[in-house]
C-alpha cells in the first residue's frame, strides 16, 4: 500500500484528529489573455519559506474555510462564503486588536496550538477579498514583482487577465500530505466572496484521493486549469473594473481548503474594417504553450520503496499531534527515497514561531496607514 491510495481506516483517524487540514497554498496564477500578470490565492505571503511543513513559517498563510484555524471533522464549521482565515490574518488582528490574548500564546508549541484551537477569531480576522483584489491592483499599476519560493522564479505581480470561454491557471504548493487535489472551482461574477454565479470547469487538475491525501505531492507544486465559461461577465470594480472572483477548494473532510483568486476580464474589441475586421483582446497576447508552466505534464512520483520514520511522519503531517495509532499506520507505507530525504530535513530544521515577525507587520500595517491619512 502507498500513500496515493491511503487506506480508509487512515483517512478516518486523520480526519479526526486536532488538525489544520489546509496544508496547500495557491502560490502562483494567470490567465490566457496575459500570461505574464501572475496572481495568487488572496492570504498568500512572498515572504513565506517554502522549504519545510510545520505550522509557522511554513503554513502561515494557507486559507481555511472555516471559523478555526485548528479544527477536526466534528468540530468544524465550513464557511462556503469568503476567502477564509490564515495564522497570518489571526496573528495580525490579535496584534492589533487584543495583543493581551495573543502574546502568551505562542511562545511554544502546545500554547499555540491549544490557543488556535479555542478561539474563533472575529469575522475582522477573516481573509478580506476586498483588501486583497486592492492590494494585487496595487502591485500590478506600480510595477512589482515578486520570487516565487517554491521555484525561485521572478513574477510580475498583479490580477490574472482572463477571456470568456478561457482559462486560469493555478499553482497549488502541497505543504504535506493533506493538502492535495483534487479542487473544485466556483466563480462570482461581481467579484465578491459571497455572491456565486456558477460552478467551474476544472479541466486539468492536481491528484489526490476522495479526501485529498497525496503522499508524493509533499512539498511539491502542481498546476491544474479552470475553465472560464462561455458567458463571463465581469461586474466587479475595486479600483479596477471587470473584476471576478473564483475560490477552489479541496476535498478534505474537516475541510474544505483552498484559497481565492481574483480575476480581471479582458473583452473583446471589434476592430475597423480598415483594420481586417476581426475581433481582438486587449494586447493580442498570444502565448505559447511550449513555455508556459502550467501546459507541461507534472512529474512522474519517484518509486517508493522504503518505509518513514516516526520523525519523517510527523514532519509529513506538519508537526501536529495525532493519535499513535495514525503514527503507526503511517509508518506502514513506503515512500522514496527524495522524500525521506526532504522530511528528515524538515524535521530537524523547523522554526520556532517568532513573534517578532507579527510585531514588524503591525508596526509596517500602523505605518501604512498613518501615511495614508496625511
Amino acid at each position: 500500500m502507498h500513500f496515493s491510495t491511503l487506506s480508509g481506516s487512515i483517512a478516518l483517524l486523520l480526519a479526526g484528529a486536532q488538525v489544520v487540514s489546509a496544508h496547500g497554498v495557491f502560490v502562483d496564477a494567470y490567465g490566457d489573455a496575459d500570461p505574464s500578470i501572475r496572481g495568487y490565492g488572496l492570504g498568500y505571503g512572498h515572504d513565506t519559506t517554502r522549504k519545510g511543513t510545520w505550522l509557522f513559517p511554513h503554513q502561515k498563510d494557507v486559507p481555511v474555510f472555516s471559523n478555526k484555524i485548528v479544527h477536526n471533522k466534528w468540530w468544524n464549521y465550513y464557511n462556503p462564503d469568503g476567502c477564509g482565515i490564515c495564522v497570518d490574518s489571526v496573528a495580525g488582528w490579535y496584534q492589533k486588536n487584543k495583543p493581551h490574548m495573543w502574546d502568551p500564546k505562542i511562545t511554544g508549541e502546545k500554547e499555540r496550538w491549544k490557543f488556535l484551537w479555542e478561539v474563533s477569531p472575529s469575522p475582522d480576522a477573516y481573509i478580506s477579498d476586498e483588501k486583497g483584489i486592492a492590494y494585487l491592483n496595487w502591485l500590478e499599476k506600480t510595477g512589482k514583482t515578486r520570487i516565487n519560493r517554491v521555484n525561485d522564479e521572478t513574477l510580475k505581480s498583479g490580477i490574472p487577465k482572463v477571456t470568456a470561454g478561457g482559462s486560469l491557471n493555478v499553482m497549488n504548493y502541497q505543504i504535506n500530505l493533506d493538502g492535495a487535489g483534487p479542487f473544485k472551482c466556483k466563480i462570482s461574477y461581481h467579484g465578491a466572496a459571497h455572491s456565486w454565479k456558477k460552478d467551474l470547469s476544472v479541466t486539468k487538475n492536481c491528484p489526490g484521493d476522495a479526501k485529498s491525501l497525496f503522499w508524493p505531492g509533499i512539498q511539491k507544486p502542481c498546476w491544474f486549469t479552470i475553465q472560464m465559461p462561455n458567458d463571463l461577465d465581469c461586474t466587479g470594480a475595486n479600483g479596477i473594473e471587470n473584476i471576478c472572483l473564483v475560490r477552489c477548494e479541496n476535498n478534505a473532510d474537516n475541510g474544505p481548503f483552498g484559497g481565492c483568486i481574483p480575476v480581471q476580464q479582458i473583452r473583446p474589441v471589434k476592430k475597423t474594417q480598415k483594420e481586417g475586421g476581426k475581433t481582438h483582446y486587449g494586447k493580442g497576447y498570444h502565448p505559447n504553450p511550449k513555455k508556459e508552466d502550467a501546459k507541461k505534464p507534472a512529474p512522474r512520483p519517484k518509486p517508493a520503496n522504503k518505509k518513514p520514520t516516526k520523525e519523517e511522519v510527523k514532519a509529513a503531517m506538519g508537526g501536529e499531534n495525532y493519535d499513535n495509532g495514525v503514527a503507526e499506520e503511517l509508518q506502514h507505507e513506503y515512500i522514496s527515497d527524495e522524500d525521506k530525504n526532504n522530511l528528515s530535513w524538515s524535521y530537524k530544521h523547523k522554526d520556532p514561531i517568532n513573534n517578532y515577525y507579527y510585531k514588524r507587520e503591525l508596526k509596517a500595517r500602523r505605518r501604512a496607514i498613518a501615511a495614508d491619512a496625511k
